[in-house]
């Protein structure tokens, strides 16, 4: 599912929208890029309503050069319970294991999952950039 933060660099921060609406998904979703444009800081809102026996699911926020290098900025804890879980990458916050990255959102950044096993889980994802 492709994202819906508009790219729009002439927009007005903060933007928010859908990172991705995945049902009932036994393999890693792609890995969604998502341009920055000028914004110094994301959060991320993941809400698992589906989690099944003991599929856990981990979420990493990651940069990206100009060369297209990657680089991890924050990857999230095993989540292994429906709920909630919020990532935010921001100079303006401490550091968190797990949580909060302090740093600046590099001009385009990836959005990847990995999950533990082939049992069916279903989540969304949200972001908001932040000026």
């Amino acid at each position: 599912m492709a994202h819906d933060i508009i790219a729009d660099p002439g927009s007005i921060l903060p933007r928010s929208g859908a990172v991705g609406n995945y049902a009932a998904v036994t393999a890693a979703p792609v890995t969604e890029t998502i341009p920055g444009n000028g914004a110094e800081s994301v959060e991320l809102i993941i809400n698992v309503s589906v989690l099944t026996a003991t599929q856990t699911l981990t979420v990493t926020i990651s940069g990206v050069d100009v060369f297209g290098n990657s680089y991890v900025l924050l990857a999230s804890a095993a989540i292994a319970a429906t709920g909630i879980t919020r990532l935010r990458v921001t100079p303006w916050l401490a550091s968190s294991a797990n949580a909060i990255a302090q740093d600046l959102l590099p001009e385009k950044f990836t959005v990847s999952y990995v999950l533990n096993n082939g049992l069916s889980l279903s989540f969304t994802v949200s972001a908001t950039l932040f000026p």
